[in-house]
């Protein structure tokens, strides 16, 4: 069941909440970020994109430092891609951390040295940020100034299998020593456990029964449940059970659900109409829609 839906704008792509129930929505298309407050029916502009942030894909809400990190991307690919953090009750710019690569040898530009799709920390407050491109992740040790990536683990079966195509994209951490990433190109869900050593154990891919199809934003509801949207329309939980995983259909009737979170009850979804109008060429349907469902 649902209640009312809020209006956003621009091709919503992830959100996330911060302790207050306060939502904050990346768009992909313009690079701005949304407010969404607790009772408010339409959201209204945190940070107005622009600049070097011409669109975002994954976006976390880091309450410990009242932070918002994002991933700063360009879907044009005429821009190098970064992840952003900023002050979230002033909306400063506060730190950028960039990956290996982004500079060429004789000073310019690479667009293609990575696309951070999503964000997660472990239990130490390290980042890991999944990348579509190459089917790796990478890290950030300390978030607290401008720093280069690390390239944390490089999995093949996170990597796109066409050209053109995103692989790496929702990452979660389950609270003790597992990493959860799925492939938007391949419907593939891998487990990378995080060693004691810090370093990438050995990935595996999870049997996902029904399969998933293009999955997208993810969340760890517990150390043993995923919620997970598919860009096919659905918004499913993932029941893990060892090197598998049951999945249960929530909805079916999304408009290209592109991220969710949980708030109290509720589960967010926004309909990012990625594949029914952004990649189609297709008229979007307006407003653009953040959707709750009920969460029992």
């Amino acid at each position: 069941s649902r209640g009312t839906a809020r209006s956003c704008e621009d091709h919503p792509e992830n959100l996330h909440a911060a302790l207050d129930g306060t939502l904050y929505i990346g768009s992909l298309t313009t690079g701005a970020v949304y407010k969404l407050s607790p009772g408010e029916t339409q959201a209204s502009v945190f940070l107005p994109g622009g600049g070097d942030v011409k669109g975002i894909a994954g976006l976390l809400v880091d309450d410990t430092s009242n932070a918002l990190l994002i991933c700063a991307v360009d879907a044009t690919f005429q821009t190098v891609a970064t992840v952003q953090r900023y002050d979230l009750a002033t909306g400063a710019h506060l730190a950028t951390f960039s990956f290996p690569g982004a500079t060429t040898m004789d000073g310019g530009a690479n667009p293609y040295a990575g696309f951070p799709n999503d964000l997660a920390f472990d239990g130490t407050r390290r980042l890991y940020v999944s990348d579509s491109f190459g089917g790796k992740i990478y890290r950030v040790v300390d978030v607290s100034s401008d720093a280069l990536m690390e390239e944390w683990a490089a999995v093949p079966a996170l990597a796109p299998a066409n050209a053109n195509a995103f692989g790496a994209d929702g990452i979660t951490f389950d609270g003790a020593s597992n990493f959860y990433v799925n492939n938007n190109n391949t419907g593939a869900l891998v487990r990378v456990p995080l060693n004691s050593n810090g370093t990438a154990g050995t990935p595996v891919v999870i049997t996902v029964t029904p399969a998933l199809s293009n999955p997208d934003g993810q969340r760890q509801l517990n150390a043993n449940t995923l919620l997970v949207v598919d860009n096919a329309g659905s918004l499913v939980t993932v029941t893990l059970t060892g090197d598998t995983g049951a999945a249960t259909t929530i909805s079916n009737r999304l408009d290209s659900p592109t991220g969710v979170v949980k708030v109290d009850n509720t589960y967010w979804v926004t309909e990012g109409q990625i594949t029914t109008s952004l990649l189609t060429g297709q008229p979007p349907r307006l407003p653009f829609l953040v959707q709750p469902i009920a969460a029992y």
